[in-house]
């Protein structure tokens, strides 16, 4: 099978898709609120496949169903142990 042409998107299945959105599930994350300006810490609790959004519970207690493509986000490095 040929590679496809230059900027031209390679469609991956809805497995795949589901695969990585849950591997993200406990890592420690980072999104910003544009209303307050600013970034809010906190971890990835779990995956809705069905409705492909996340679980964040950031560190200052709140709680949000997230669609992460949607979001301005960063995922923070793992810490040592």
């Amino acid at each position: 099978m040929k590679d496809p042409p230059f900027g031209m998107p390679i469609h991956e299945s809805s497995n795949t898709k589901d695969n990585k959105a849950a591997e993200v599930v406990g890592r420690r994350i980072k999104v910003f609120w544009p209303q307050e300006g600013t970034w809010f810490e906190g971890s990835i609790s779990r995956y809705d496949q069905d409705k492909g959004k996340h679980r964040v519970c950031y560190d200052d207690g709140d709680k949000e169903w997230v669609v992460l493509s949607a979001e301005q986000y960063e995922l923070l490095p793992d810490k040592a142990v």
